[in-house]
């Protein structure tokens, strides 16, 4: 096993704090939607729709920045871990090949951004 170097823990790191913030937009907005009857104002639901782009159009770049980095990495739990009552979390978070009706929107999900990208050289 290779050493992490330092820039390697900050890449991760900062993986994980755009990760923790695009998550924290999307659980407001969900929250936002489920307390507010009948629907919150457009203003409102514009402001966070704006934020979640945001988000992840920054996941996407870091993504993409070091995706050589992050997929020649592999995750393992430490021995304290308490791999016996926690064994379907452990096994879902190990997973190494994507459930199939994720990867039919992996794959939607690549054809569009294809097709955008094409747009945007071509015109």
């Amino acid at each position: 096993m290779t050493t992490l170097t330092s820039q390697d823990i900050k890449t991760l790191e900062q993986t994980r704090q755009r990760l923790s913030q695009l998550t924290n937009s999307l659980a407001s907005l969900q929250h936002l939607i489920e307390t507010t009857h009948p629907l919150p104002p457009w203003s409102s639901l514009h402001t966070l729709s704006q934020v979640i782009s945001q988000n992840l159009l920054s996941v996407s770049t870091h993504l993409s920045t070091h995706s050589g980095l992050l997929s020649s990495l592999a995750a393992y739990p430490l021995p304290t871990y308490p791999g016996r009552e926690k064994e379907p979390e452990l096994n879902q978070l190990l997973r190494k090949k994507l459930e199939p009706h994720v990867e039919d929107w992996v794959e939607d999900g690549r054809k569009a951004g294809e097709e955008i990208e094409g747009e945007v050289r071509g015109g």
